[in-house]
């Protein structure tokens, strides 16, 4: 992963999913927090501090932000091809981020590695859930990467509500503010040129702190219609 843009990443993970995806909005809103206060031990406090790190994959101008919603702590921001129907996507991405709870920044810290694997964990299994037959594989991140993190790769036969193929990598991140997620998903059957874009998409990223405005970091435009 870079820093700043600087510095190259390692393995891979995240979470998403919107119009005709089981897997959907709800879930990238929730299981975050859940995982989190099970490994702190505590119930889920609204964080009360301001984050200003972002994780952001490689730009790529065919993608427009869709839709932004946020949520106590966190935010889910989910991009679409601006050549494709909105409802008929064949490739998305999503991004979200869950700020830490105020006094648990040292605990969850110490438990990167594992809150990572637990999140990327407790999301294979809610796609599992909507998917029969669903193959998962959870990867942990080389420990020489800068900071935590959990690769999931999901293949999903016949999703729920479409009934297409599905194919979700997500890379999960534990940076210095907050738990990220990074998802690549392809609809319909998944080409070898769709897969090696998820890949690319949850392996080439840049963390970007509050005071990181140059290169990649300026990119950090909220507004709909706005390119990845």
């Amino acid at each position: 992963m870079r820093e700043g843009g600087e510095v190259k990443a390692a393995a891979s993970s995240g979470i998403a999913g919107r119009e005709g995806c089981a897997h959907g909005r709800g879930m990238a809103a929730g299981m975050w927090i859940a995982a989190a206060a099970a490994l702190m031990g505590a119930a889920p406090a609204v964080p009360t501090v301001a984050a200003g790190e972002i994780v952001l994959p490689r730009a790529d101008a065919r993608f427009v932000l869709h839709e932004t919603t946020a949520r106590p702590g966190g935010q889910l921001s989910e991009y679409r091809r601006s050549d494709e129907p909105a409802e008929k996507w064949t490739r998305a991405v999503a991004l979200t981020r869950q700020l830490f709870y105020p006094g648990t920044s040292e605990k969850i810290r110490a438990d990167a590695p594992a809150l990572a694997s637990l999140v990327a964990a407790i999301s294979g299994s809610a796609i599992q859930s909507s998917c029969s037959g669903a193959t998962v594989k959870v990867t942990r991140a080389d420990p020489s990467d800068q900071f935590a993190a959990a690769t999931l790769r999901v293949r999903c036969p016949r999703e729920a509500i479409t009934h297409d193929p599905m194919l979700t990598y997500v890379r999960v991140i534990v940076a210095q503010e907050a738990i990220h997620s990074v998802t690549a998903m392809v609809r319909g059957e998944a080409t070898r040129a769709d897969v090696e874009w998820a890949d690319r998409v949850i392996s080439d990223l840049t963390l970007c702190n509050a005071g990181d405005v140059a290169g990649r970091c300026a990119a950090r435009s909220r507004v709909i219609g706005a390119p990845l």
